[in-house]
């Protein structure tokens, strides 16, 4: 079973001599995380740089109840897939909320192509989560780029400021600049979304849509922030 939030890549870069190794190949690797007992279950699959998924979803995970025996009923709601990097989160709903502090586990595995961490299908169902989608904080950042007029604008969700999440919600974010009209809000798969704009204007805009996969509650946040004009 792992409680571990949804993972973020994070790229860097060393100077390393001529005759160093090569660098490890990363694996695929699939993972249910625990889950409140009124929250939906969320099964993860990151990729090393493309789609590793091999085969179709199924129509059901066929999750069952170790504790206490039995099948669990339940729907697959939703299929996010990042299509930069082929990572994948499937969310399945229970029928009726699951028992805290019961075990259950997927009957169906992910099969991801080589080479493929091993798959641990079982979770706990963990106390019920109590908080409304009203609190969950954000944090936002406008960054200039010293040279040039490059700027980025990123909001994240703050894992301080908020409860403990699980990573029961989902999020939407839209970015824009003064000289633009607000876009659609597009699907984030991190706890952080961004965008770079490649010209300097007066101001830049985000509009993030929450929405809590415990009672499907929504919150929007929206703001605009100004620059200073380059000397």
């Amino acid at each position: 079973m792992r409680t571990a939030g949804w993972m973020t890549a994070i790229g860097f870069a060393l100077a390393l001599p001529a005759a160093a190794k090569a660098c490890p190949v990363q694996m695929n690797q699939a993972f249910v995380e625990d889950v409140p007992a009124n929250g939906t279950v969320l099964i993860d699959i990151q990729c090393d740089g493309a789609s590793c998924l091999e085969g179709e979803l199924p129509a059901d995970l066929g999750v069952v109840d170790l504790t206490a025996g039995g099948d669990v009923a339940g729907t697959i709601t939703s299929v996010s897939i990042d299509l930069d990097d082929g990572d994948m989160r499937i969310a399945w709903r229970p029928q009726a909320p699951l028992v805290a502090g019961h075990v259950y586990e997927l009957g169906w595995q992910p099969k991801l192509r080589e080479p493929m961490r091993d798959f641990e299908p079982s979770f706990e169902a963990l106390p019920s989560a109590q908080w409304k989608v009203e609190a969950i904080e954000l944090n936002s950042a406008l960054r200039v780029q010293s040279a040039g007029k490059r700027v980025t604008l990123e909001v994240e969700v703050d894992a301080i400021g908020s409860p403990e999440l699980y990573d029961q919600y989902a999020m939407r974010a839209a970015f824009w600049s003064s000289v633009e009209e607000p876009p659609v809000l597009s699907s984030v798969h991190e706890r952080s979304a961004f965008r770079e704009f490649e010209a300097r204007t007066a101001a830049y805009c985000y509009r993030v849509e929450l929405r809590s996969l415990i009672d499907d509650a929504t919150q929007t946040h929206e703001a605009c922030m100004s620059v200073a004009p380059p000397r």
